[in-house]
């Protein structure tokens, strides 16, 4: 159970700082809405990497939650990384959607799963007294 503990951390970091690395490249307009830029490459790549590792985690937690709402976090985490692609798709081919509703929902994405490891860190220690 320590290994599977140790494994679904160092994820959910990889995870976390994917999103950090996205909206950092969003927010010093490193992009641009071409399929042949460099950076919007490694960004929609990582965005892709990012729906694959958030997916497994999801699975992960369907199998073996370690609180009460984490199923319902990853759910709610993979349907809004989803969406992320999704809009990137978008706004890559030129259809109509707002760059800001794509870095909106990056930020909820952090705040949901800072706010879960808060979350978790504070019902591991309820458990444990």
């Amino acid at each position: 159970v320590k290994l599977l503990d140790m494994e679904t951390r160092v994820i959910g970091m990889i995870i976390m700082a994917g999103v950090i690395v996205q909206i950092i490249l969003g927010e010093l307009d490193l992009l641009s809405p071409s399929m042949t830029d460099p950076i919007t490459l490694i960004h929609g790549a990582i965005g892709i990497s990012g729906l694959g590792l958030t997916l497994f985690m999801t699975n992960r937690a369907l199998k073996i939650s370690q609180t009460p709402i984490t199923k319902y976090v990853m759910i709610l985490a993979s349907l809004l990384v989803l969406g992320q692609v999704a809009t990137g798709g978008m706004l890559l081919t030129g259809m109509s959607t707002r760059v800001s509703d794509h870095a909106m929902t990056a930020y909820v994405i952090v705040f949901l799963l800072v706010g879960h490891v808060i979350y978790a860190i504070n019902y591991a220690k309820k458990q444990k007294q």
